[in-house]
């Protein structure tokens, strides 16, 4: 797993780096400048074909694009550098590495008030090294000019670090800031990248790390991490040659009503396709007979019902499963209502490790429940999330990480808010971690994914995984069986349960990727979020 920093945490990372390490800070810079060169070299073939222009702001990241507009020039490049404020407002190593260049014959400098507009019109990729980690949200004045003039080019536009504009930790974009096609994140990925309204602004997002020692971390205490094919590989359980269905865990999925039948059945059929050992699927009797039509390996409980709907009397019938389960999935599609929350209360007082998602969660916002059962876990989407919170959605998509903490916090239990970039919080916020999730995409929204979703993370509990293996695992391979049908199909083309039928080609799929930067030699960048992650994990293609 990769570690994702806030700014200050960031900053203190490269203080320690350069302080206590003793690593010159223009030593840094040179290795930032060499990565995001190689990449700009990489998309960049021919010299003769191309115009970069680079733009410079105030402080160490334009002397960043300095280090890159150098490495470039040496492979015959053309440069433009449009300077958007004066030498004496760039850092002392910024300075230096503009002294370095300056002089040269395929160096173009421009001045804030020349004619950068006549630079940018003909630019086929642009370097954004106006702003870093550091800067408040949103760009004012000449930059935030040549952040709307970019949206009007064809350039394709490499942010360093950060494109600037957007604050490093919460993702805040102010009203104007620069819109890339790829982002160079430097050392670590910072949290304000993966914030819902920063996805039409970053691009595809690549990591430069920059080979920092473990002794930089002496100041922080890193919590949020971006998970990679090891960590799930790594989750894995192997089965053991003399074993038996009995092995894998018994799960009861409680589900469905009138009208949501299917939500039942996607349930049951993932958790048999994700290896639980035995499922059975607990519905009102009503629908029992249309389920059944679609079931081949779940067995049935049918329970009495109101109208189509779990009530009060359904209780004494699902009671005797009591002792049989060793993990319970309850929600998708049974409704919401007086009785049905009836049902939840009494399946929480079994205190068995239980799954609550769906309607489970409308339910659950109704009750006065406290601490969920040990070694449980909720899906809400964000709307499922403001009815447990009462908190609006957008409050929680502005701040999705700290949203997830509290409702662990709350509930003392394991959270999936799923989304862009679905967020894992373990159940102990103190000393737990919180996971950012970079599979799937636009794909993933359709009606049913999220049983999908739910029935795996049941699936893989009654098998001995943790909450937070279960969650983690589930996640991301539910979301790599959506970018196998979106990188092949495209991202229109899916139903819920295609994605039943590609988690067998999704697990194998990490096995292949296990090593995932193994390619990406001599600290080169390497595909972290976007499509150049998606068609690299996928397919195999090397992006750079």
């Amino acid at each position: 797993m990769i570690p994702v920093l806030t700014g200050e945490e960031m900053r203190k990372v490269d203080g320690a780096y350069i302080n206590k390490i003793g690593i010159p800070s223009i030593v840094l810079m040179e290795r930032a400048g060499i990565g995001v060169a190689q990449f700009v070299m990489s998309i960049a073939k021919n010299p003769t074909d191309e115009r970069i222009v680079v733009l410079a702001g105030p402080g160490n990241n334009a002397g960043d694009a300095f280090v890159v507009s150098r490495y470039l020039m040496e492979e015959d490049h053309e440069i433009s550098i449009i300077m958007t404020s004066d030498e004496d407002s760039l850092s002392k190593d910024a300075r230096k590495n503009l002294g370095i260049i300056k002089d040269r014959n395929n160096l173009k400098i421009i001045k804030r008030d020349s004619n950068w507009q006549e630079a940018l019109e003909g630019a086929t990729i642009v370097i954004d090294g106006l702003l870093g980690t550091g800067a408040k949200p949103g760009l004012r004045g000449l930059m935030a000019e040549i952040a709307e003039f970019l949206e009007y080019t064809s350039s394709y536009v490499v942010a360093v670090d950060m494109p600037s504009g957007i604050e490093a930790t919460t993702g805040e974009t102010g009203d104007r800031c620069i819109k890339a096609d790829a982002t160079i994140t430097l050392g670590f990925p910072k949290l304000g990248l993966f914030a819902p309204q920063t996805s039409e602004f970053v691009g595809d997002i690549y990591l430069h790390p920059l080979g920092y020692p473990i002794e930089a971390f002496t100041e922080i205490e890193v919590k949020t991490f971006l998970l990679e094919p090891r960590d799930i590989l790594t989750n894995m359980k192997a089965r053991a040659e003399a074993s038996h269905k009995g092995d894998y865990g018994k799960l009861l999925v409680v589900a469905g009503s009138r009208g949501l039948v299917g939500a039942a059945v996607m349930t049951a059929n993932t958790a048999v396709r994700g290896g639980a050992g035995l499922v059975k699927l607990a519905l009102p009797e009503t629908i029992e007979t249309q389920a059944r039509s679609h079931l081949i390996e779940v067995m049935t409980i049918p329970l009495p019902d109101r109208d189509g709907m779990l009530y009060d009397d359904s209780i004494p019938e699902l009671r005797k499963w009591r002792d049989w389960a060793d993990c319970v999935v309850f929600g998708p599609g049974v409704g919401v209502s007086d009785g049905v929350g009836e049902v939840l209360r009494e399946i929480l007082s079994w205190n068995k490790p239980t799954v609550i998602d769906a309607d489970g969660i409308n339910n659950l916002a109704t009750m006065n429940i406290g601490k969920l059962p040990d070694e449980s876990i909720i899906t809400p989407h964000p709307g499922e999330m403001s009815r447990l919170l009462n908190k609006g959605i957008d409050k929680i998509q502005g701040d999705r990480i700290n949203t997830a903490r509290d409702c662990a916090k709350r509930y003392q239990t394991t959270v999936v808010l799923k989304g862009r970039n679905t967020i894992i919080t373990e159940q102990d916020v103190e000393y737990g971690n919180t996971y950012i999730n970079p599979t799937g995409g636009p794909s993933l929204a359709s009606g049913g994914t999220g049983d999908i979703l739910t029935g795996l993370i049941g699936s893989l509990m009654v098998q001995g995984y943790t909450p937070q293996e279960a969650s983690v695992n589930s996640v991301y391979l539910h979301g790599l069986a959506g970018d196998i049908i979106s990188v092949e199909n495209g991202d229109e083309y899916l139903s819920a349960t295609d994605l039943i039928e590609e988690l067998p080609r999704a697990y194998d799929t990490v096995k292949t990727r296990y090593m995932w930067t193994e390619p990406f030699a001599n600290l080169m960048p390497f595909p972290i979020w976007g499509e150049a992650r998606r068609n690299y994990e996928v397919k195999g293609e090397t992006p750079i």
